[in-house]
């Protein structure tokens, strides 16, 4: 299903992102990994008992799933077009391929994530028992089973909320600089603290700094 999701977000990526331009984009991606991760944690939320199994349940579970799709489908295709839009020349390749090993290295960091939520909890050992998969060890994966699972899923709400976060902070700043006794401190910050401080001129203009 997430899968699925996927493709559905590759496909209205440039939708998203000639219409409502890519930051805003990003910002819903984000927005749906954050659902996807509270939804795959409790997909029972309002309509579903808890831990009752049901044909309604694996659907609802299964939207959750779609949505957090379409948010790496997004990501995957506007992220790239934002940073090779906005950074310099000299170090457009660069950042592109740090998104590229960025996401890479978090498809391994969260095989670790889940074995730190897994501790020392028994994993479910799964058999074909007469044509069915059965666990052979309900007991001793009684909690990997029943909440451990829950807890992996929702880790994805962490980096998720921390992204939303960081754009808000984004916004608060541009906002900050709108004001001139605040931007002229702004400006001078950057040009005795920022990368490569010989920069001559700062330059604002539609939210964007320019460093020349």
């Amino acid at each position: 299903s997430a899968l699925i999701g996927c493709i559905i977000g590759s496909a209205l990526s440039g939708f998203f992102a000639s219409n409502l331009g890519r930051k805003n984009s990003l910002f819903i991606a984000g927005v749906l990994f954050f659902l996807s991760a509270l939804g795959s944690y409790y997909q029972e939320f309002l309509f579903f008992d808890y831990g009752v199994p049901s044909y309604s349940l694996l659907v609802a579970f299964n939207f959750y799933r779609v949505l957090g799709g379409i948010g790496v489908g997004l990501a995957s295709a506007i992220c790239p077009m934002y940073i090779a839009e906005i950074a310099p020349s000299n170090i457009r390749g660069t950042l592109v391929s740090w998104n590229q090993f960025a996401i890479i290295f978090g498809q391994l960091v969260v095989y670790f994530v889940n074995f730190l939520i897994l501790g020392s909890h028994a994993n479910p050992v799964i058999d074909l028992v007469n044509g069915v998969n059965q666990i052979m060890n309900p007991e001793a994966a009684a909690w990997t089973t029943e909440t451990g699972w829950r807890l992996m899923f929702v880790s994805e709400a962490v980096p998720a909320g921390l992204f939303e976060a960081l754009y808000y902070i984004q916004h608060m700043r541009k906002a900050f600089c709108n004001k001139k006794p605040a931007r002229k401190y702004f400006f001078f910050f950057l040009k005795t603290f920022c990368y490569k401080t010989a920069c001559s001129c700062v330059v604002y203009d539609r939210g964007i700094i320019y460093l020349t």
